[in-house]
């Protein structure tokens, strides 16, 4: 499957092509004439890229060109990340001394550096430009387009439900039908939300079939499907023509309106939204008040995939669908395996079934594709070949299960499906956490926001955004900001079919390697922002390492030999997460550390008597979140001393340790 995330890179491309740094060098007219031609080029491919991206699904040359305009994009992405890490340095070096020494230094002079830059950006921008000239060919549209309606996706399901093949939902289903028997409120809301192919329409259609229910509402049992367009016109005649089961003429909202009260008003009914994607703010508002003439006792339910929907719907019960159980998928796939043979013919065939069962993870839409396609094959070798693929390697019945899980995945905003696609580097149901996940997101770039400040704040909307959706699932916290989650089989298949091309390299993690000592050539990384050598047995690092200007996270913890930081550190000015605990022969800070004005994480800070390594180095660190240990507080001179750390204002804190002793195993085991 091609990816859709070129216009992320995109926009990401356009922002560094505009960078404040690039623009400050005063660049010689090589370069900047580059610059801007790659800025045209770019721009030109931003026209198209939504009509591409649309239409890749059903044209494979657009999503061969698609991926080879991904790849040379991620090429210009990391030339500009080049050339900004040696603008920046440059520009720290302004004062005449250091301009003499760069002068001098061919690594760093600033005239041999702009002639490589022109040198690399004609390069990088006339393999760009040779893409990009073949998008004539495929005709596409430029700007804003309407997006295709599959058949497949804009999907049109009536009330109707075969209750023969429904397991596992009579809990659900009760709890339902109680809320609606006893309504007698105005016009209440009732959600269900959870990912595609669950069965939430499935389950109110079981609802909305059942003969209480019936006999509650009668005739007046709506039901609309809403899909990605929450047009109030459209909308209104949909729910006149399901009351009268005929279609409506009427093609004006007034009109529309006011026959759609006059079936309404002074009447009990039940209005069914089912696969609602945005409610649109004033168009649900409207919509509301137009069935606000009905009964009390009537009632809205609302299937969605966004929680965030429901919320803003303003739901009275929201309710997430949950999986199937083991037993009750294992009956769902039986029935349709196995409907028409005798149980001497498909007992030695059980076993296999229950492990390609395991493979749809709970989801009933994977279940009876797999359970139908099983219902065709009764040889042993036909059971096992399946049960050792994947469902997308099953041509038929991936693409039943696919667009139900796509469309949640092409309704994404850019930068989310990048963030989603990422998480294919984790292993299939491991547990990921949220603070790796966000910093892994930040060194990649596919976090962004006007202020760096904010970087983190944004990764962690995302987050949310993408457990409001199902995307990430089985969310835990431990009450101190320690949050973690996993991924569904089925979505986790998804994100790995989303292939990301090699690039250099801007995350590195060396966890549990037990690395000895780190080589001072780490520093020739220089696009590196994620850097994890946990559990490492070495007693300092390179100073060298100081020289990463865009390191946002390095992950120290359980290096129990360490005994010093690098001297420089204070230099790292992006880093955003220091994590040092079980760090326990730590003896002392470096000098400077209240500089380090992003960090949100310290896990601990040593007091020290000298000036830079007293309490106050923490004075102005007020984005520091978690947990934090503070050691050797003997250093503490006094009262003003001690108010000098500010910790008042460090809101974010869950967890505060503070001790009078040196630095210790004490510390991290109470």
């Amino acid at each position: 499957m091609a990816d859709a995330i070129l216009s992320a890179l995109a926009s990401t491309i356009m922002g560094n092509l505009n960078s404040l740094i690039l623009q400050e060098l005063g660049l010689a007219r090589g370069p900047r004439t580059e610059l801007e031609n790659l800025k045209r080029t770019f721009r030109t491919i931003q026209a198209v890229l939504q009509d591409a991206e649309e239409k890749q699904w059903k044209s494979e040359p657009i999503k061969l060109w698609l991926s080879d305009l991904k790849d040379a994009a991620y090429v210009v992405d990391d030339v500009l990340d080049e050339f900004a890490i040696e603008a920046q340095w440059l520009l720290q070096r302004r004062d005449l001394k250091n301009r003499v020494r760069s002068f001098f230094s061919f690594g760093h002079n600033p005239l041999v550096f702009r002639q490589r830059m022109a040198h690399k950006l004609k390069n990088v921008r006339e393999k760009l430009d040779a893409i990009a000239k073949e998008r004539q060919s495929f005709h596409l549209t430029e700007g804003v387009v309407e997006m295709e309606t599959n058949s497949s996706d804009q999907r049109q399901i009536g009330s109707w439900v075969n209750k023969s093949e429904i397991y596992g939902r009579g809990k659900e289903k009760e709890e339902l039908v109680n809320i609606l028997l006893s309504n007698a409120d105005n016009l209440p809301i009732y959600a269900i939300w959870g990912m595609g192919g669950l069965g939430k329409t499935t389950l109110v259609q079981l609802v909305l079939n059942e003969a209480s229910v019936e006999q509650q509402f009668g005739a007046l049992r709506i039901w609309v499907c809403v899909s990605t367009n929450f047009d109030l016109r459209r909308l209104t005649r949909a729910i006149i023509e399901s009351i009268d089961g005929a279609s409506c003429d009427l093609q004006e909202l007034d009109p529309l309106q006011r026959c759609l009260q006059q079936k309404l008003n002074g009447k009990k009914f039940l209005l069914v939204l089912d696969d609602v994607w945005d409610d649109y703010g004033d168009s649900w508002n409207k919509l509301k008040e137009l069935l606000s003439c009905g009964a009390k006792g009537s009632a809205v339910i609302v299937t969605t995939r966004i929680e965030m929907v429901a919320r803003r719907m303003e739901a009275t019960f929201v309710q997430r669908m949950g999986r199937l159980s083991e037993e009750d998928s294992l009956h769902l796939f039986q029935q349709l395996a196995f409907r028409m043979r005798r149980k001497e013919e498909w007992v030695h065939l059980e076993a296999i079934g229950v492990s390609i069962v395991k493979k749809c993870g709970g989801v009933p839409l994977a279940i009876k594709a797999l359970g139908n396609l099983m219902r065709l094959r009764d040889s042993e070798d036909q059971w096992i070949a399946v049960e050792k693929s994947e469902i997308w390697d099953l041509v038929e019945e991936g693409s039943m299960i696919l667009p139900a899980l796509r469309l949640s995945y092409t309704n994404l905003s850019p930068h989310l499906k990048q963030c989603f696609a990422f998480c294919a580097i984790f292993a299939k149901d491991e547990v990921m956490r949220r603070e790796e996940l966000v910093a892994l997101w930040m060194a990649n770039g596919f976090v962004s926001c006007r202020r760096e400040m904010d970087l983190h704040v944004r990764g962690i909307e995302i987050f949310n955004e993408l457990v409001g959706r199902s995307f990430l699932q089985e969310v835990q916290d431990d009450g101190l900001g320690n949050i973690t989650c996993k991924m569904h089989d089925l979505m986790h298949d998804l994100a790995q079919s989303i292939a990301f091309p090699v690039r250099k390299l801007r995350a590195l993690s060396l966890r549990n390697v037990r690395v000895k000592k780190l080589s001072e050539s780490i520093c020739d990384l220089k696009h590196l922002r994620y850097l994890d050598v946990s559990c490492s047995e070495f007693k300092t690092l390179p100073e060298s390492i100081t020289s990463l200007q865009n390191l946002q996270t390095l992950d120290l913890s359980s290096c129990s030999e360490l005994i010093q930081l690098p001297k420089g550190m204070k230099h790292m000015k992006s880093l955003v997460y220091l994590d040092i605990t079980y760090c326990c022969s730590l003896q002392f800070m470096p000098v400077g550390m209240g500089q380090l004005i992003f960090l949100r994480k310290l896990t601990l800070f040593i007091v020290g008597g000298e000036n830079g390594r007293r309490i106050s180095e923490l004075e102005g660190l007020n984005n520091l979140a978690g947990e934090l240990s503070i050691a050797d507080l003997v250093n503490v001179k006094n009262l003003k001393d001690a108010k000098s750390a500010n910790l008042k204002l460090k809101t974010a804190l869950l967890s505060l340790t503070l001790s009078w002793h040196r630095n210790g195993k004490y510390i991290f085991y109470p």
